[in-house]
């Protein structure tokens, strides 16, 4: 399946629905932090609900949530923007968390039950907002959800699955549901989280997969461009289709807005980790210098590792100097 996530409409009662393939972002953000079994699962939800959280608008929309509980795994960070990139970081992807495979993990005692998460937005250039709340379940998603419902006060219905294989993830997904301003569709929401909590998306989950399986043994000789925008409509309709199951009887209005393709993507960079070292100021960079030989600089969301040595430090003071002079 190709990674996307779509965005539709239901038109009555008036609801937005927001549904996310994301197998191939869970497996590389598990891959990039060395993360195995149920860690794998807990990367996967925080990517998949950052997704989810970036789909205000299609227009210069950035988000970055922040989970902190007092469970072993520490502090999982998401940063997604609308262009459908996401990137997470965690403290301790070393921390074993059991995941058997074909069925939802639960990952509370890794994540902690006591904590809270911060939700910072930013719309365009002018438009900022956050906000909090405390986990209730360690569970990722349903207290994603619980911060949409009682700090952005939009009633919401927000599932995520990550299903696990022998080795790697499966497929990942998650679904989104959300009442529009000054519409009454509380009963058809609060529904379709009583589905959510019962296990209706790991059953869709799971639909899927076999299908995809199915049809890729079906058509392993096709691989060429056309073939792969066929494949993006497909797996569209699915997500769509996988939404409209959770919706219920309700769920054969909804209306598909439109799609778009997703990833695991980090802009860090040589040139980010220079600027950032320019910020510590002369006196700091004199210090790495001449105290510890050089700077190492680590990427908490990809993992990538910047070595700074004297002479590129040096050179980095001498051009703060020239800003200074000039």
């Amino acid at each position: 399946m190709t990674d996307l996530i779509v965005r539709c409409l239901l038109p009555d009662p008036p609801l937005r629905v927001i549904a996310v393939i994301s197998t191939e972002v869970a497996r590389e953000a598990a891959r990039r932090h060395g993360a195995a079994a149920g860690v794998q699962v807990a990367l996967g939800r925080a990517a998949t609900c950052g997704l989810l959280l970036a789909t205000l608008t299609k227009s210069g929309e950035q988000v970055t949530m922040q989970i902190l509980g007092d469970g072993p795994l520490g502090t999982l960070i998401a940063d997604a923007n609308d262009s459908g990139d996401v990137r997470v970081g965690i403290s301790h992807p070393e921390t074993f968390v059991p995941g058997p495979p074909d069925q939802r993990v639960s990952i509370a005692d890794a994540v902690g039950r006591r904590g809270t998460i911060s939700v910072a937005r930013k719309l365009g250039r002018d438009f900022r907002s956050s906000g909090q709340s405390i986990l209730i379940a360690g569970e990722i998603d349903e207290d994603i959800e619980h911060y949409l419902t009682t700090s952005e006060q939009v009633e919401s219905a927000l599932g995520c699955e990550v299903l696990l294989g022998k080795s790697q993830v499966r497929a990942a997904a998650g679904v989104m549901v959300q009442c529009l301003p000054g519409a009454d569709a509380t009963e058809l929401v609060m529904a379709t989280r009583a589905r959510l909590r019962g296990g209706a998306l790991m059953s869709e989950l799971q639909r899927v997969v076999a299908e995809t399986d199915a049809d890729a043994d079906a058509d392993a000789a096709e691989a060429d461009a056309d073939t792969a925008k066929a494949d993006a409509n497909h797996t569209a309709a699915m997500a769509a289709a996988m939404a409209r199951a959770l919706l219920g009887p309700a769920g054969r209005d909804l209306e598909l807005l439109d799609h778009r393709p997703v990833r695991f993507y980090c802009p860090c960079s040589r040139e980010r980790v220079r600027a950032t070292i320019a910020l510590l100021g002369a006196s700091d960079i004199d210090e790495l210098i001449h105290q510890d030989g050089g700077a190492t600089v680590n990427c908490e969301f990809c993992r990538s590792q910047y070595q700074l040595d004297v002479a590129e430090l040096e050179q980095i003071r001498a051009e703060l100097s020239e800003r200074a002079q000039g």
